[in-house]
């Protein structure tokens, strides 16, 4: 099934679970191919992110994960991989809340 069409019964499928006062109906049928629509949609994205030909094995000396404080828009910090796992979640020095994960960078 193309890709818009899922998408449109997907969203059809959607706007009458979220607002059964309106009067859109859609019979079981329609409603089991929804499901199944979704459930295609959510195989497929996953076997494409977890094609292993795909990725690319880089070194973590290679790579810096940014954290940012949600109170301090200005106090970045780049750690390592692995200081999320020695040392949990980074904490502001101001203000000793826990930091967000914003991305990851690549050494270029």
């Amino acid at each position: 099934m193309e890709t818009g069409k899922a998408l449109a019964i997907v969203h059809r499928l959607a706007y009458c679970q979220l607002h059964p006062s309106i009067n859109v109906v859609m019979d079981e049928k329609e409603q089991a191919e929804a499901m199944n629509t979704i459930e295609d949609l959510i195989v497929n994205h996953f076997e494409e992110e977890n094609d292993l030909s795909k990725w690319k094995r880089i070194p973590d000396n290679m790579v810096v994960s940014i954290w940012k404080c949600r109170n301090h828009d200005k106090d970045v910090v780049r750690l390592p991989p692995t200081y999320y796992e020695e040392n949990g979640t980074p904490i502001c020095g101001k203000c000793g809340d826990d930091m967000e994960y914003s991305h990851t960078e690549m050494l270029s």
